[in-house]
């Protein structure tokens, strides 16, 4: 999909280093703590501002429109 509309796959950390990914059980557990809810709230406002700023500024819109259009592939 992403070779067709622009798209972001963001990765965020919840647990501390080597002790758990989000392919294992004890993941359920990192998204469900203080720790985790604190990690998606910071990363959820992060990416509502970029898009904020895109349709803010819509030269940015388009800089980036014409750099996704050379980019695609065909």
């Amino acid at each position: 999909m992403s070779h067709a509309l622009p798209s972001i796959h963001p990765l965020f950390q919840i647990s501390n280093t080597g002790t758990g990914n989000c392919h294992e059980d004890a993941f359920v557990g990192y998204a469900d703590s203080e720790r985790g809810y604190a990690a998606m709230i910071r990363v959820a406002k992060a990416m509502a501002l970029t898009a904020y700023d895109l349709l803010a500024n819509p030269e940015s819109l388009e800089a980036a429109k014409v750099e996704f259009a050379a980019r695609r592939v065909k």
